[in-house]
């Protein structure tokens, strides 16, 4: 019996701990609220600052951050201290801008500092607004951006393309021709508007030279003068059309000797809106065709 007596002894002292732990259980942030309008309502301002001063530093959530401002802010306003005050309210109205003081709760000096912050902060609070819903409207129009960009690009990966096999229908004697006709024969595009852009500025060049060496006014009292200047003429007109002839002989060469190499047909990829007529299929044609009997000759 005495064992047994001991034993109970021992747990009721063991247990003791734990049930002055659960005495001693930290209130919530909910309680604490409610212990601020208590101590508000009895007119202890400076354990209402104590205790906001321990709910804000302990990251509420935002309903009683809000409320915790409000207690806060008529707290420092009534303990005269209405710049710290107006602080509050302003943290307050930032957290929840339509939110509305209780006129049957709070004095009417409190009230009407509260007015007076929101009037002041209204506009500043508004432009907040404005930033944040341009922000987001302009995040909505860049993901709807980057989706259709996607769509498109899955879109041009996705699009069947083919091989067409042409034939160039050449002929030699446009080889001999000048302005990169010869070039332009063979494919080569780039080569081809070279050769025409350089041999239509020398083309150009000659003529405007030949026109002024032509017009010159005669100069009876210095025919020496006159003399020279034409000769200068000429010699410019000759170098010209010297570099011009060059060209085409440089440009006929060049589109005969590809004229043998280049190959004459080639194989090119197209989209299926590019495919020439005359590389489609009839496949109504092809339907119709295997939809005769053996024998019978398919309606026209």
């Amino acid at each position: 019996m005495i064992g047994r007596g001991a034993l109970v002894c021992f747990i009721v002292i063991a247990t003791l701990p734990g049930l002055g732990g659960a005495q001693e259980r930290e209130p919530d942030e909910f309680e604490q609220l409610q212990e601020i309008r208590r101590q508000f309502r009895e007119g202890s301002y400076d354990a209402v600052e104590r205790l906001a001063t321990t709910i804000l530093g302990s990251d509420p959530s935002i309903l009683i951050r809000a409320e915790t401002h409000q207690y806060l802010g008529a707290s420092l306003e009534l303990l005269g201290r209405s710049v710290e005050a107006e602080e509050q309210f302003e943290e307050l109205l930032t957290l929840q801008p339509q939110f509305i003081m209780d006129q049957a709760e709070f004095p009417t000096e409190v009230i009407t500092l509260f007015e007076m912050v929101r009037l002041r902060v209204q506009d500043r609070i508004s432009q907040i607004e404005e930033r944040r819903r341009r922000a987001q409207e302009a995040e909505r129009i860049e993901r709807e951006r980057r989706l259709r960009d996607e769509q498109e690009r899955i879109q041009e990966i996705s699009r069947p393309r083919y091989l067409v096999h042409e034939v160039r229908e050449r002929h030699f004697v446009v080889t001999l021709m000048p302005f990169g006709a010869g070039q332009f024969q063979n494919g080569q595009r780039n080569k081809g508007y070279a050769f025409l852009g350089t041999e239509l500025v020398l083309t150009a060049g000659s003529m405007i030279v030949w026109l002024l060496g032509s017009t010159l006014p005669d100069n009876a009292d210095d025919p020496g003068r006159a003399g020279e200047i034409q000769d200068g003429y000429e010699i410019a007109s000759a170098c010209i059309y010297g570099t011009l002839g060059a060209l085409v002989l440089a440009g006929i060469i060049d589109a005969i000797v590809n004229y043998f190499r280049a190959p004459r047909d080639r194989w090119q990829e197209m989209d299926e809106d590019d495919v020439p007529p005359d590389h489609r299929l009839d496949v109504e044609r092809d339907r119709e065709a295997e939809d005769v009997e053996p024998g019978e000759t398919p309606a026209e």
